[in-house]
């Protein structure tokens, strides 16, 4: 292999790989660790062009990539099932630019839960927990947030009665607003 890149394509990671000729290739594996960085999983299959000595090209997509760093791996195969890997190449999925708050978990929550959340541009954001009557009963964030990047919030309910909950983000940008259970 002459060479292994990966661009990304929103969510998408594009790989492109070339070789200056091929003797008994069957074909890559596309191997791919995720963000959680628990071990490599095949993505999918590309022939080879078996035995040549012109030059090939390779392309494989990978779709809707959670937000993180992936690392990919090609893992060639020849026709008599010996493989080579190859160096991994990275892709690092940003969060997207647009006003989010999503629970992470756990909902319901007995003790802690996190949220997280995303702005378009770099602005002030005030994340608070409300009561079903309009309360606010916690303040979890209240500062500048810069855009593009997952920030995450603890909710404290030890202190919280049983019932449901608003977790409200507010920019200028607008609001979003996540239901929160709390149980005993």
């Amino acid at each position: 292999m002459t060479a292994f890149r990966a661009s990304l394509d929103g969510t998408a990671a594009v790989l492109q790989w070339e070789t200056s000729s091929e003797t008994d290739n069957a074909g890559f594996e596309v191997q791919r660790q995720g963000p959680d960085a628990s071990g490599y999983v095949d993505e999918g299959f590309v022939e080879g062009a078996g035995t040549t000595n012109e030059p090939q090209q390779y392309r494989f997509r990978a779709e809707e990539l959670e937000t993180g760093e992936h690392q990919f791996r090609l893992r060639q195969v020849d026709t008599e099932g010996t493989a080579t890997l190859s160096d991994p190449v990275t892709v690092r999925v940003r969060p997207p630019r647009v006003l989010s708050l999503e629970a992470r978990g756990p909902n319901p929550v007995r003790t802690t839960a996190q949220l997280s959340f995303t702005v378009p541009e770099t602005q002030t954001a005030q994340v608070s927990l409300y009561s079903v009557l309009g309360q606010r009963v916690q303040v979890l964030h209240d500062q500048p947030a810069q855009a593009g990047q997952e920030h995450v919030v603890t909710i404290s309910a030890g202190q919280l009665s049983s019932g449901i909950y608003f977790a409200r983000i507010s920019t200028p940008s607008g609001t979003r607003t996540q239901k929160i259970v709390v149980v005993d």
